[in-house]
């Protein structure tokens, strides 16, 4: 006993029993999983049943008796088996026929002193191709037009400060628009005609890329007509023509062109946009469809009489179906103006250089994720309306073609891929008589494919671009001062309220001047000898007077009507050169209406600006 006290002296409790309690753990552990695995009974759930360790051999009993019958000898197969298809003949045929093959391999022939150019296609076989001709733009019209240039846009481009001599910078200028039909052109180059073949559209990619407009012009003089002049593009405006004009141009420098044309500078070339202005902007400077002259009562007048509008079905049609051709084109332009600013924004978000077309700069900050969102639905909306439009053409013109068929073939003939092209002269005089053409520099196909043509016809692959034939001569265009009057009635003599005044006749005029923005009105009456000019001296002061008033002989109660019957004799007090009006066709005339409605327009924009 003394042994063991000995040996557990010094040593405590915890130690002397330490594995007594160890085996202890260790035993309710054992326990508690044994007690667990016993309480708690395993289970899967099989397409929505659960299966458990009480229900397991119902489950597989059930499971066997639907096999039993799928496993009897008399059941049929699950699987369908097809008969394979006999190859032994195809086998023997293709041992027995000839390693060669069946038509002549031919190989081009180069020749070795072309130049070659980078990424340049080779045809497998030389051919002689098509020569196509460019056709011309059609429907050329010009329209005269009146703004001021913000003085911001001078910063920009220094040229304006000497073109538009101001402040104010008062602008006037002619603008001639043509449309080009795209189609027609790619109609050209996949031809086939006496043995040539069409083009190869790998050449130019199925697009047609227009390089250049040339506006040319001619003026009016003693002699008749002048030579010949090519209008400078704007300044400030995209062009190639500088490029266009070296003879060592390559085709990567083309190819530079072309990829540029294809990421939204075409519409720069082709329809270039006249500076940001203020004040008074004229609005339908992007839609040449609007420049049909109109006479100011909505009804035309010819020789003195007024021409009754076409009635009937087909001319009903005609008209709705050239309103919605019109409505179409005016949409068209929107989707491409919405296009224009969408590729602005986007270049604008992934921290591109530049922006929009001038005026319109690049979008930036947060808010560009959500100026492109509401772009994006912009152009959806017109898309959509562009395809209603179109439906609505086609039924309308269906309509059309079962009461007459060669009125409505001629009306599709404008429609197609006919667009709008435009310039602007800058540099016109006024009182000085223009006429103007326009052709198209499209893109050659050729040009860089020199070892793929025979030589007879590697000529064709020297110029960058092809010329259309030029445009007919426009209508002649006078270009008006921003000071302009018209005769709206001639009252003549003896006709004054009092009998004491001295009656010669007078007439009654109206006087527009365009500054510094807004077109200004003033309605005078001008006695027979006097300056056609206002009373108070002011801003309204032409240079003509009035000498006489001759009324008309053959007159008719139509024509006395308010005062128009008669010819109206001015004289220029600085030329002396003297002109005969009648107010009847003054007071009719497209130019009229056109400053009216300027006019207009520039006293509901001033009048927004002081609200």
């Amino acid at each position: 006993m003394e042994f063991d006290r000995m040996k557990t002296k010094g040593i405590n409790v915890w130690e002397q029993y330490i594995e007594y309690i160890v085996l202890v753990i260790a035993i309710l552990i054992f326990t508690y999983f044994a007690w667990n695995t016993y309480s708690n009974q395993a289970n899967v759930v099989n397409n929505g049943k659960t299966i458990t360790t009480r229900n397991i051999d119902e489950e597989l009993l059930a499971s066997s008796e639907k096999l039993r019958p799928k496993l009897d000898d008399s059941a049929p197969s699950p699987l369908v088996l097809t008969t394979p298809n006999a190859l032994l003949s195809s086998f023997e045929e293709g041992l027995s026929a000839s390693l060669s093959p069946a038509q002549r391999v031919v190989f081009p022939r180069v020749d070795l002193t072309a130049d070659f150019a980078v990424n340049q296609d080779l045809v497998s076989e030389l051919r002689t191709y098509i020569q196509p001709k460019v056709p011309a733009p059609e429907r050329i019209r010009t329209h005269q037009w009146f703004a001021t240039v913000d003085e911001s846009e001078l910063s920009v481009i220094p040229e304006l400060d000497s073109l538009f001599v101001g402040p104010p910078h008062d602008a006037t200028w002619i603008q001639v628009a043509a449309e080009f039909d795209m189609d027609t052109v790619l109609d050209e180059f996949q031809q086939i005609h006496d043995g040539a073949a069409s083009i190869p559209e790998q050449w130019y990619d199925g697009v047609i890329d227009i390089f250049d407009l040339h506006l040319e012009r001619e003026t009016l003089g003693e002699d008749g007509w002048s030579e010949i002049e090519l209008i400078q593009v704007m300044p400030g405006r995209v062009t190639f023509r500088s490029i266009l004009k070296e003879e060592q141009i390559d085709t990567v420098e083309r190819d530079n062109i072309v990829n540029q044309l294809r990421t939204g500078e075409q519409r720069q070339v082709i329809r270039p946009p006249f500076y940001r202005v203020k004040g008074f902007s004229p609005d339908q400077v992007g839609d040449p469809e609007a420049w049909t002259p109109t006479a100011a009562s909505g009804e035309e007048v010819e020789n003195g009489e007024e021409r009754q509008p076409e009635a009937g079905p087909v001319a009903t049609l005609r008209k709705k179906i050239e309103e919605a051709s019109a409505r179409h084109s005016k949409v068209e332009k929107q989707k491409e103006e919405i296009e224009a600013a969408l590729l602005a924004a986007q270049r604008s978000g992934s921290g591109d250089a530049g922006g929009g077309p001038m005026g319109t700069g690049g979008s930036t900050g947060g808010n560009n994720s959500e100026i492109i969102k509401e772009l994006t639905k912009k152009l959806l909306a017109t898309s959509e309306e562009l395809s209603e439009l179109a439906r609505l053409r086609d039924q309308l013109l269906d309509e059309l073609r079962a009461l007459d068929s060669s009125v409505a073939d001629d009306l599709v003939e404008s429609f197609g891929g006919k667009v709008w092209v435009w310039a602007h002269d800058l540099s016109v005089t006024p009182g000085t008589v223009y006429r103007y053409r326009v052709s198209i520099q499209v893109a050659n196909p050729f040009f860089g494919r020199k070892p793929s043509l025979y030589p007879e016809q590697q000529e064709l692959a020297n110029p960058v671009s092809l010329a259309s034939i030029p445009s007919a001569w426009s209508e002649p265009i006078e270009a008006q001062p921003p000071l302009q009057w018209f005769v709206l009635r001639a009252i003549p003599e003896g006709s004054s309220v009092s009998a004491n005044t001295l009656d010669t006749g007078r007439i009654s005029a109206e006087v527009y001047r365009f500054t510094d923005g807004m077109w200004h009105k003033d309605t005078i009456q001008v006695a027979a000898g006097q300056r056609l000019a206002a009373p108070d001296g002011g801003e309204f002061q032409t240079e003509w007077f009035v000498l006489d008033m001759v009324p008309w002989l053959d007159a008719t109660e139509k024509n006395l009507r308010n005062y128009r019957a008669s010819w109206v004799i001015l004289q220029n007090m600085r030329t002396g050169a003297t002109e005969i009006v009648s107010p009847w066709e003054q007071a009719s005339s497209s130019r009229l209406k056109d400053l009216r409605d300027q006019e207009r327009d520039s006293q509901y924009y001033d009048d927004s600006n002081l609200m």
